[in-house]
């Protein structure tokens, strides 16, 4: 298991974050490259950084809604240096540990992101929709859910 830790970003964050999402973003994932749509996520949502020792390796932003019943992942990365190494898994998994008590976890991601989608199932996700078209970028997405059993 990879040894990170969760750490709350905040606005001094926004460089690194930029960074890892110039990265990532492409078709199936819609990055956030500039400081300003940084600190607007920031103003709207939690972000969460995977660190090891100083370096970033990934983020997770949720949102929490009706008073914890409901959370929504809303973006999540990892560097492309770190891909398939397990830290994505490890970041999901301290992230999850901080929302354990909401009965409904839910997020979105591309239907081809099928590495993300197998590893969300395995954490108990299901998917309970595709949408065409779902952020008008012309691209497919499906919806998938945790619900608290």
């Amino acid at each position: 298991m990879p040894d990170i830790v969760l750490k709350e970003a905040t606005a001094d964050d926004a460089d690194r974050y930029t960074e890892l999402e110039k990265k990532v973003g492409g078709r199936t994932y819609f990055a956030l490259t500039k400081k300003e749509e940084f600190l607007d996520e920031l103003s709207k949502r939690k972000i969460f950084l995977f660190k090891r020792g100083e370096e970033t390796v990934g983020h997770l932003s949720l949102e929490i809604h009706k008073n914890g019943e409901e959370v929504n992942f809303c973006g999540f990365a990892v560097d492309p240096e770190y891909q398939g190494r397990g830290y994505g898994r490890e970041g999901l998994r301290l992230v999850l540990e901080t929302v354990k008590d909401a009965p409904r976890i839910a997020l979105v991601t591309h239907p081809d992101n099928s590495k993300s989608i197998n590893m969300y199932q395995s954490f108990g996700f299901e998917i309970v929709e595709r949408r065409e078209n779902y952020w008008g970028d012309g691209e497919p997405r499906v919806v998938l859910v945790k619900e608290k059993k």
